[in-house]
């Protein structure tokens, strides 16, 4: 005890070092415990992430999301060629033989003699090629004069006396069923009636689209400008064929036959309208160029188009955005056009279906009108209409016009349409990678420039955001100049324009 009592305080000290001690190793076993609890947690999590990241289940996902990125692109391009050998199908490029060798219009490659040779040679093909779609119309025409004569003295040598008194045809054909019938004129009678069974439509070359012209030559535009005209025709002369062998093939057995049981019963006339393209008056090309959406905010378009010949832009160079507001544009072309037919609109559904099978049109007016009334209009090139104002007014040149349309009341109607054509086909497909375009190799599968310099300098000057930068490349070798009343050239793009932008 007295050993404790002399050295209270060493004992004291030891005794607190004790204690201290005791503590921070209770204290450290504490936190060691923890520590080790932790990274035990963290291992675990790493080697579930490592098992997630291996596992099939992802694996499968990351497959199937492949596989739908890789459907979704093949399905994009798929849909793209589509488009591109839908807008050339059934759609021929005019030849000549020059030279021994036959010598396609398209793509341009011969010598300039050579070419020469062709331009002078086309008019006469293109006007035989619309020979030949008016004759797969089963088309006829109203009688001739000498018909009539003929018909009168055959009359009167079964008579005896001269051919005025009533007719004698039934009550299939009355009076006042076609236009400029004298009523006991039995020659006239006869041969209306006559012509009228030669034919399921009465359809000439007048009815179709005449190209103009400024010589006994096509210019280049010239040429182009008959390919579309002679392209919108083809599917015009189709779907009119297919809406009258439909309504033969639904009629029952009838006496009648001919142009007074056919769906179309005359083909009156065709005018190609022009590229449609944005901008006019009220936007320029360096305005917006939203077609789409221009539309509903009143944004004018333009026409360009052979106004006259000389490959000109038309005389009225801003008009109102058509139903679609689409107008060409770096993935596809738009032409517009316009047909005049006398039918019943009874089967003007059937028509349109029927045009609409051809290729891509689109309907965007119909104008429905009295037989022989015209429409007078603020108009463009060639009889266009252009403006809003619109009136109907006689035609005094129907009444010499002699043709029989059947019992059923029919209308002239005047579609007005567009036709889009894809920028690949027409303006050639162009590979960015090797900055070459498509060998001219007829395989289906290649796809030169077609569409000449010089129209598409015409575009370019209206407005330059309707072409690709390789477009743009080819039409710097000429320019065709602001046409009468058309904008000045505005400032190339420097890049590219998102056409799903501007048209939708």
């Amino acid at each position: 005890m007295r050993f404790f009592r002399e050295n209270m305080f060493l004992v004291v000290l030891v005794g607190v070092v004790l204690v201290a001690g005791g503590l921070q190793v209770a204290i450290a076993m504490k936190f060691s415990w923890q520590t080790d609890e932790s990274v035990a947690k963290r291992l675990s999590l790493n080697e579930e992430l490592k098992k997630l990241a291996q596992s099939k289940v992802n694996a499968e996902v990351v497959a199937a999301a492949q596989g739908r990125l890789k459907a979704a692109q093949e399905g994009v391009q798929t849909l793209a060629d589509d488009f591109v050998k839908l807008s050339r199908s059934n759609y021929p490029i005019l030849s000549a033989d020059v030279g021994g060798k036959t010598l396609d219009a398209y793509p341009v490659g011969a010598d300039d003699r050579t070419r020469s040779i062709l331009l002078l040679k086309v008019p006469d093909i293109y006007d035989k090629q619309v020979q030949q779609l008016v004759a797969r119309l089963d088309a006829t025409d109203q009688p001739t004069e000498e018909e009539i004569r003929e018909e009168a003295a055959r009359l009167a040598a079964i008579s005896g006396t001269a051919t005025s008194g009533p007719a004698d045809l039934g009550t299939s054909l009355l009076t006042g069923r076609y236009p400029g019938a004298a009523g006991d004129d039995r020659a006239l009678r006869n041969t209306v009636w006559a012509c009228s069974r030669k034919g399921q439509i009465y359809a000439n070359q007048q009815s179709m689209y005449a190209v103009p012209r400024t010589g006994d030559k096509y210019s280049e535009d010239e040429l182009w400008m008959a390919h579309l005209a002679l392209w919108v025709q083809r599917d015009i002369v189709e779907a009119i064929r297919q809406a009258n062998q439909e309504a033969l093939r639904e009629l029952p057995a009838t006496e009648e036959s001919g142009v007074a049981v056919s769906a179309v019963k005359r083909l009156v006339r065709v005018n190609l309208l022009g590229y449609a393209m944005s901008g006019g008056a009220e936007a320029g090309p360096g305005g917006p160029a939203g077609p789409a959406a221009g539309a509903a905010a009143g944004m004018r378009m333009s026409y360009v188009a052979l106004a006259g010949g000389g490959g000109r832009y038309d005389s009225n160079p801003s008009i109102e955005a058509r139903l679609t507001g689409r107008t060409c544009n770096p993935l596809y072309d738009v032409v517009h056009y316009e047909f005049t037919v006398v039918m019943s609109t009874r089967q003007l559904r059937t028509l349109i279906e029927k045009l609409y099978d051809q290729n891509l049109h689109t309907v965007l007016n119909q104008t429905i009108m009295p037989v022989g009334a015209s429409v007078v209009s603020g108009g463009g090139p060639g009889g266009m209409p252009g403006g809003s104002a619109m009136a109907i007014a006689a035609n005094p040149a129907s009444a010499a016009e002699r043709y029989y349309y059947g019992t059923e009341p029919v209308m002239e109607i005047t579609l007005t349409c567009e036709l889009l054509m894809a920028a690949e086909w027409t303006r050639g497909r162009f590979d960015p990678k090797t900055q070459k375009w498509d060998e001219p190799v007829k395989d289906g599968q290649h796809y030169p420039p077609l569409m000449p310099p010089k129209m598409l300098g015409m575009l370019r000057d209206r407005d330059p955001k309707a072409l690709r930068d390789a477009d743009l490349k080819r039409a710097l070798a000429t320019s065709a100049g602001p046409g009468p009343g058309g904008p000045p050239m505005g400032p190339l793009p420097s890049k590219k324009v998102n056409p799903a932008v501007n048209n939708k």
